[in-house]
């Protein structure tokens, strides 16, 4: 009886609290001090109610994404299993939730990795990294901008892919998603959009001087240690041979026996093998989007 008298008195006095924290200065000081805050804004995503699954998914992907940019930093290549040290250098501390919008704030850790050689630690040097392609996918700026930012195109491609398990899907339930705090670049907030998964797309096509083709299919037999799949039910053909690299090696295994759009480069292989193999460089989930697959707009 008494937890149902205080359920709505209790929502009030949290409102009120939030209220004094404003006045008092202490929500602005937060704000300074977290090194990262994210924002996502959906309907029916809100603290604290929000669903985990919509949580766990973005910090998760926004953790490995990161950890994925400090391994190519601290290796030159991105493996199957990166270092323990890596992992824990990667894994951000969760400081705060605000009310409202979800909204989770986030600190780096502590540690720091003096083996590089460099003034900031590995950690560091990945999130700032992370964050001008963030920035700058969030920008009007065009794509010589980030060719400036990374100028090296495999990394670059890594970095994008990295960044995109969290913008924003076409027919996700998150909306837009917004990135703040310390270690964001320029102090300057960054908000990805729905839209902005096509501006990434582009950048991504633009790694390679090959010629690009976009095919949809199913994905079959994947082999994690050769990293190839087969696509079938495609279209134009048969089915086509795909090969991808470490960078899209968690998105493939989740695609498997799913109805997917790649998009890559084929040549013919010297050799004995007959066939014409697609080099994959990114890959969406069909279920992900909307009805037109191969209109850049709609990825």
């Amino acid at each position: 009886m008494y937890a149902l008298m205080v359920e709505g008195p209790l929502e009030e006095m949290r409102r009120l609290q939030a209220e004094v924290d404003d006045y008092a200065g202490i929500s602005i000081a937060e704000d300074h001090e977290v090194d990262l805050w994210v924002r996502i804004r959906g309907v029916g995503i809100s603290w604290p109610e929000a669903p985990t699954s919509v949580f766990s998914e973005i910090i998760d992907a926004l953790r490995k994404g990161i950890q994925a940019v400090a391994e190519h930093i601290a290796t030159g290549r991105l493996t199957t299993r990166p270092t323990s040290e890596i992992k824990e250098a990667c894994d951000l501390n969760l400081i705060a939730l605000r009310p409202g919008s979800l909204r989770v704030g986030m600190r780096l850790p502590i540690e720091v990795q003096p083996k590089l050689g460099e003034d900031r630690s590995l950690v560091q040097r990945s999130v700032s990294e992370y964050l001008q392609v963030a920035a700058w996918s969030a920008s009007l700026e065009d794509e010589g901008a980030l060719e400036r930012i990374i100028d090296n195109p495999l990394k670059r491609r890594i970095v994008l892919n990295a960044l995109k398990p969290i913008v924003p899907r076409p027919r996700g339930r998150i909306d837009e998603l917004e990135i703040s705090g310390k270690s964001v670049p320029f102090g300057r907030p960054i908000l990805l959009l729905r839209e902005t998964r096509k501006k990434i797309n582009n950048a991504i096509d633009r790694t390679t001087a090959e010629k690009i083709e976009t095919a949809v299919g199913d994905l079959r037999e994947i082999d994690l240690d050769a990293m190839t799949f087969i696509l079938r039910n495609v279209d134009t053909s048969n089915e086509i041979r795909c090969s991808f690299e470490e960078d899209l090696r968690v998105l493939a295994k989740k695609a498997l026996d799913r109805r997917v759009i790649v998009t890559g480069s084929r040549k013919i292989e010297e050799g004995r093998v007959p066939y014409v193999k697609m080099r994959v460089m990114r890959l969406e989930i069909l279920d992900d989007h909307e009805q037109n697959p191969t209109d850049g707009s709609s990825e």
